[in-house]
């Protein structure tokens, strides 16, 4: 275990459908303690986290990890800790043919973003 930004804790699982579960047995404690909760699966993504509903879309198969990447919820960083979101739809592609770039994050000065892929529902479609 680690902890990735102020007030937050990162664990290892063996798999999407692991870390899953695991959410749904914290469920009580979330809801409660947690203002989000991320879930990072390299098979979809070596750079962007998925959100929780999302990561469970993507585990019962009801959206396919390749076009997961819609719908964006970048968080600024801020002294260690993750600062109000900005919610992006990524375009398919450039006018060359290439994966467009997501817009640069512009609520705040911050050090560095975190990417979250989250649903269409969550993005406030």
């Amino acid at each position: 275990m680690n902890e990735p930004f102020a007030n937050a804790l990162a664990l290892d699982t063996v798999s999407l459908g692991a870390a899953v579960s695991l959410l749904n047995d914290l469920n009580w404690y979330l809801a409660r303690f947690a203002s989000a909760a991320f879930v990072r699966e390299p098979s979809v993504s070596d750079t962007e986290w998925l959100s929780r509903a999302l990561a469970t879309q993507v585990r019962n198969d009801a959206i396919d990890p390749e076009t997961s990447d819609r719908y964006l919820a970048v968080y600024g960083v801020s002294e260690g800790s993750l600062v109000e979101p900005m919610y992006v739809r990524r375009r398919d592609t450039d006018p060359d043919g290439s994966r467009a770039p997501i817009p640069e994050y512009d609520l705040q000065e911050v050090e560095e973003t975190v990417v979250v892929r989250v649903t269409e529902a969550e993005f406030g479609g």
